[in-house]
């Protein structure tokens, strides 16, 4: 070459298999929790802060629990990020209604936020999700969880 002789073209050697089934493996695990695994670690102790509209009504067998509810500011824009569990106590299959999240007095102005839904869940079975709705002027107030009934 113009520089002097070429080095000789080194082999790059491939990763070795269980380094990469290791990589892979944690990848995968990873992905599957910041996907909603993580419903599977949360605690059942009761979240404070956050209401349910229907959760007294004996003729309703889903009830929300284990609400959380944070503000995420990372994107530049607040965003309410909502995560509950949705159980079905009930002794039969019950298809889970559409979630409302109501922000404002219940009596007053409000904004009504509605989390499509249409999953079975079968007798004692519980389902968690997630759901991020942006702030905009409901930052300061606390946001009320329900289904909406009539569906």
């Amino acid at each position: 070459g113009v520089l002097g002789p070429a080095a000789p073209a080194r082999r790059r050697e491939p990763m070795p298999l269980p380094m990469f089934a290791a990589v892979a493996t944690l990848s995968a695990c990873a992905a599957f929790y910041l996907s909603g695994g993580y419903v599977l670690f949360m605690n059942d102790a009761p979240r404070q802060g956050v209401t349910q509209d229907l959760d007294t009504v004996p003729s309703n067998p889903l009830a929300l629990a284990d609400i959380s509810v944070r503000v995420d500011t990372g994107s530049g824009r607040a965003i309410y990020v909502i995560r509950a569990m949705i159980e079905n106590r009930s002794g039969s299959e019950a298809t889970v209604p559409p979630v409302t999240v109501t922000f404002g007095d219940p009596g007053g102005a409000s904004v009504v936020h509605t989390v499509p839904r249409g999953e079975r869940l079968r007798p004692g079975e519980r389902m968690g999700f997630t759901t991020r709705i942006p702030a905009g002027d409901t930052l300061t107030a606390e946001p009320r969880l329900g289904f909406r009934t009539d569906v």
